[in-house]
């Protein structure tokens, strides 16, 4: 028996510290982020194509993707991007 008792005094002393619920992990949803890699150090967003840094807005990714590297982009992305013309109707 003094072998359990130690065997829970030993046990009683392990905490678990830092272990993260999943639902307060931000989640990268936005398909821009297939473009970049995160430096956790940094706490920045790599180009994968030029390592140009950026913050955390998927706005300016964007901008960087379809600007500095519109040939990665399918060929329907660009195409619907440029046909973003008015168009007036007459009654």
């Amino acid at each position: 028996m003094s072998s359990d008792s130690s065997n829970n005094t030993n046990n009683d002393s392990i905490i678990n510290i830092g272990k993260e619920d999943e639902s307060s992990v931000k989640k990268r949803v936005s398909p821009v982020y297939q473009y970049f890699t995160f430096n956790d150090e940094l706490s920045r967003w790599y180009c994968d194509y030029c390592a140009k840094d950026f913050g955390d807005n998927t706005s300016n990714l964007w901008r960087h993707i379809k600007k500095i590297h519109s040939e990665i982009l399918g060929e329907s992305e660009k195409t619907n991007s440029n046909n973003n013309e008015k168009v007036s109707l007459i009654f």
